[in-house]
């Protein structure tokens, strides 16, 4: 995982926990869903809570996330990032052993702040985002992963399928 990757995520966390809301919403300004399989479970987190695709200084980013819930602390938040050296743009973004090295996925799954997995750094697990629509208003597409335990105590690993966003600007 890249330094880039790595703040990333970390301001996508400091975002997600600070940007919750009071109320018991199911929509946000933004708008749009995210949904995934984690372990066996289907999942939706269609609290939108970060998007922001951005360039700066030679360093490209996408990133969003959402919270299944608005009205918990603990309530599960998944969050997707590409980010790189080149613009993103649609296509297939992989890390793990034959994955990318230049512009690289990472996804984060939380539970509050005592448990934390991430994608794998190592790249012992492979995780993927496809993106197959990317507007100034929009962006569509799919992703799997197994991520691995970063904070708190839990399984090793948390596997992520049959992934899919459509999340608006």
């Amino acid at each position: 995982m890249t330094k880039l990757t790595a703040q990333c995520l970390l301001l996508a966390f400091v975002l997600l926990a600070s940007c919750k809301k009071s109320n018991n919403s199911s929509k946000t300004s933004t708008g749009g869903t995210l949904t995934a399989t984690v372990d066996g479970t289907p999942m939706t987190f269609n609290n939108i809570l970060v998007v922001k695709d951005t360039a700066y200084l030679g360093a490209y980013l996408l990133t969003f996330a959402g919270t299944s819930s608005l009205s918990s602390s603990s309530a599960p938040e998944l969050a997707l990032t590409v980010d790189g050296t080149s613009p993103i743009t649609t296509g297939t973004y992989s890390i793990g052993p034959a994955g990318m090295t230049t512009n690289l996925p990472a996804m984060s799954f939380t539970q509050g702040t005592s448990l934390i997995y991430e994608s794998d750094a190592t790249g012992t697990y492979s995780s993927s985002i496809v993106i197959t629509t990317l507007t100034k208003t929009n962006v569509q597409g799919t992703f799997t992963g197994t991520l691995t335990l970063i904070t708190g105590s839990g399984a090793a690993t948390k596997t992520i399928t049959d992934g899919k966003f459509d999340v608006n600007f």
